[in-house]
């Protein structure tokens, strides 16, 4: 199964036109392929979802510092105070409402994704860039409100045929929204529109076609601290469509995924000084992932987890960064993606 990809994996499911539900653990040979579509479509949707998780995070999230036994409580700076000041004292901050000078943020995100799939029906590896430009703005004392443009490529060697390739790159161009719900809960949301183009080569030919495709997503996470160390319940929803040209005399198709997820992470922060901080963390995800594949087939799921690490940092007053990493495919025996990322922010 795809992970974190962006789409369009084997061209021969647009030999098939007819709309139905169907899971890559119960397809025969074509249907396999139009799973392997609605599966990347998704796994590219949680890869954006989890940057604007962050993006948001790093805006409204209280943060650690010494406290007495017990959570922490949540507490905003007040304008023309150092942020870092309320965490050395013990109380938590949010970045975004600091004042006049911290409403504005700029970021940018990139990963590198490599996916192993070995399947009978359709097997593929190769690795996969995106990169995401955004910007937001605060909206009252606890929001924030963004745009966002992205650029995706991926490069498969696949199983159709001797030299079977596909290849693909798009741009998309969304907007998102974070808010602080309680002192400890933080949500956001994001919709983006994307047009790709493909370029494919199986059994000899080469084909090519384009795809519009919508990616949603939002999330509720939790912010709750022991001292320095973070407990981050978190659960999700993401919904993915796309409409695929047909081509070579076969009709197009028109894909849908829809993921649930839970999960846990746990950082601790080490202050390095009353600015710099560093938050080493790792977390567990259990998704569970729906498909609509544009062939006859049982409404049926599947399960999966992954299992990611990295480290926050608060670099200035006004400079964040992480870096990050994640396997998936643990609860599937038919792939394994391996994730490797980065963003920095900047608030103004």
């Amino acid at each position: 199964m795809l992970r974190h990809l962006k789409t369009s994996l084997v061209p021969a499911v647009i030999l098939l036109s007819q709309t139905g539900l169907a899971s890559s653990q119960d397809c025969d040979f074509y249907d396999q392929s139009s799973c392997i579509f609605s599966d990347s479509l998704s796994q590219s949707t949680l890869l954006k979802s989890r940057t604007i998780s962050r993006v948001v995070g790093d805006r409204l999230a209280p943060g650690a510092g010494p406290a007495e036994e017990g959570a922490l409580s949540y507490a905003p700076v007040e304008d023309g105070e150092d942020p870092a000041a309320g965490a050395i004292a013990g109380e938590a901050f949010s970045l975004a409402t600091n004042g006049p000078a911290m409403n504005w943020n700029a970021w940018l995100d990139t990963s590198f994704v490599y996916t192993d799939r070995d399947h009978p029906a359709a097997s593929y590896h190769g690795p996969m860039f995106v990169a995401s430009l955004g910007a937001d703005r605060t909206i009252g004392e606890a929001s924030v409100l963004g745009l966002l443009v992205n650029y995706e490529y991926v490069d498969f060697d696949t199983s159709y045929g001797p030299g079977g390739n596909l290849q693909s790159d798009g741009i998309g161009i969304g907007a998102y929204a974070g808010s602080a719900l309680t002192e400890n809960i933080v949500a956001d949301a994001m919709v983006i529109f994307s047009h790709l183009e493909t370029d494919v080569f199986e059994f000899g030919a080469p084909y090519s076609y384009d795809a519009r495709r919508v990616q949603a997503a939002a999330n509720l996470t939790g912010y709750w601290y022991r001292e320095t160390w973070r407990f981050s319940p978190l659960a999700g929803l993401t919904y993915s469509w796309e409409d695929q040209d047909g081509y070579s005399g076969n009709p197009g198709v028109t894909l849908e995924s829809a993921v649930a997820l839970a999960g846990l992470q746990i950082g601790h922060t080490t202050f390095i000084d009353d600015v710099r901080t560093v938050e080493p963390w790792i977390g567990v995800n259990g998704e569970w992932e729906f498909h609509s594949t544009g062939t006859s087939g049982a409404p049926l799921d599947e399960f999966d987890v992954r299992v990611l690490a990295g480290v926050n940092t608060q670099l200035s007053p006004t400079v964040s960064a992480n870096i990050r990493a994640d396997v998936a495919g643990i609860a599937r025996s038919d792939y394994l993606v391996g994730t490797i990322g980065g963003q920095i922010a900047v608030r103004f």
